[in-house]
């Protein structure tokens, strides 16, 4: 009896895994060459955009539920994750230099062109242009990094002894803010 219960599940399975080729099989004869060509607007290489559409082909005989796997916007935009995929693996592989001797010495950091007290005076004028922003102090020095250093919120959690998500969160909040004082200062003006 369990016997005919596993041969039963393993009939449907086949079933199912043939009426998901069929299934991909008509997708692939109407769409294939449009997909090889639209990713081949992405990778500029026709062996990579055959090579992506092919595995695109593949993540949907194994994953695509099966009433979508024919929908075009779904494809399109798989092709393109894969298409991302490829190029952050592209990215990845860049040449390693492999004699230490070979390799460039380290650039010194450029030194601040200001003094603390400038740095200072330049962060309060900054502040004093735009008089709207109510910010706590610690978020108009996220703000502050984050605008004239460049700091990643990673580096501004560890100056301020902040988590990365509340400078994040900071940095996000007081960019709106600016952009909302610029706007509406904008429209004055005009």
């Amino acid at each position: 009896m369990l016997l005919s219960a596993k041969t039963q599940t393993s009939d449907q399975a086949e079933a199912e895994f043939d009426l998901r080729l069929e299934r991909v099989t008509q997708a692939v004869d109407r769409y294939h060459e449009y997909l090889v060509r639209l990713t081949y607007r992405y990778t500029r290489q026709w062996q990579d955009a055959e090579n992506i559409v092919s595995d695109l082909w593949r993540y949907c005989l194994k994953h695509v539920p099966l009433e979508k796997i024919g929908q075009l916007p779904l494809l399109r935009r798989k092709a393109y994750l894969l298409f991302l995929d490829h190029y952050r693996r592209q990215k990845s592989r860049e040449t390693v230099v492999e004699n230490v001797e070979d390799m460039p010495a380290a650039i010194a950091p450029p030194t601040s062109p200001a003094s603390e007290q400038e740095e200072a005076r330049f962060e309060a004028k900054f502040w004093a242009e735009l008089p709207g922003i109510e910010l706590t102090e610690p978020q108009r020095k996220a703000a502050w990094l984050s605008l004239r250093y460049g700091y990643t919120f990673q580096e501004i959690a560890e100056r301020i002894g902040k988590p990365v998500s509340t400078v994040g969160d900071w940095v996000a909040l007081s960019k709106a803010a600016i952009v909302t004082y610029l706007n509406n200062a904008e429209s004055t003006l005009s």
